[in-house]
């Protein structure tokens, strides 16, 4: 990865989000990586990364994603 000493592992972020009662209405979409004991709707290792110009650097705070399981799909509404 871009920028570090190794792909960033996101255990704390979704026990945070699980912690403040969010887990049944939040995602998290991220080019982190996660651990066995991440809980929750959680998808990771997004690729191209943010850093070297992935769509997933253009997603900013409040805007809406469809995330299509089935189809292996995450949009930008």
């Amino acid at each position: 990865p871009q920028g570090g000493p190794g792909m960033r592992e996101m255990l704390r972020i979704t026990a945070g989000i699980k912690g403040a009662g969010l887990g049944p209405t939040t995602a998290l979409l991220t080019d982190g990586r996660f651990s066995g004991g991440t809980t929750g709707l959680s998808i990771g290792h997004v690729a191209p990364e943010a850093s070297t110009g992935g769509p997933i650097a253009l997603v900013e705070e409040g805007d809406r994603i469809r995330i299509d399981i089935p189809q292996r799909r995450v949009d930008l509404l």
